[in-house]
């Protein structure tokens, strides 16, 4: 059974990776270059030690780099914020601009922890954020 959504019309996918389980096997051997990321981000994803994308993020990334809309849900710590960092960036790289992403949250505590992700993706082409709250 799949867990992944057939897109509706706002192209979306909505993902549930408590939902996932029982396909880790058959994903385990996955890689970020299979997940259809650039070189640059393969290399940024290597160099911050994420050996292999989580479940997750082999599910979210390749509908995201689609321009798609993504909704995930997964437990604390499998890389939910990679999961859309990473094709934010790739996407910031193909098409750079000023000012390119906003990322709404409901509490302090995330918007530290998603611009911490988004800084470190990001320090390859010195990407800056900014908190509001």
């Amino acid at each position: 059974m799949s867990d992944v959504q057939e897109p509706s019309d706002n192209e979306g996918n909505s993902i549930n990776e408590e939902n996932s389980m029982n396909e880790v096997t058959s994903t385990n051997e996955v890689t970020w270059m299979d997940l259809g990321l650039n070189d640059i981000m393969v290399k940024t994803a290597m160099d911050l030690n994420w050996v292999k994308p989580s479940l997750i993020q082999q599910k979210t990334i390749p509908p995201a780099i689609e321009g798609k809309d993504i909704i995930g849900l997964a437990e604390t710590g499998p890389g939910k914020t990679a999961s859309f960092a990473l094709p934010v960036v790739q996407s910031l790289l193909e098409n750079p601009q000023r000012y390119f992403a906003l990322v709404l949250n409901p509490t302090r505590e995330l918007a530290l922890q998603i611009s911490e992700q988004f800084t470190a993706v990001g320090a390859i082409i010195g990407l800056q954020c900014a908190i509001v709250v």
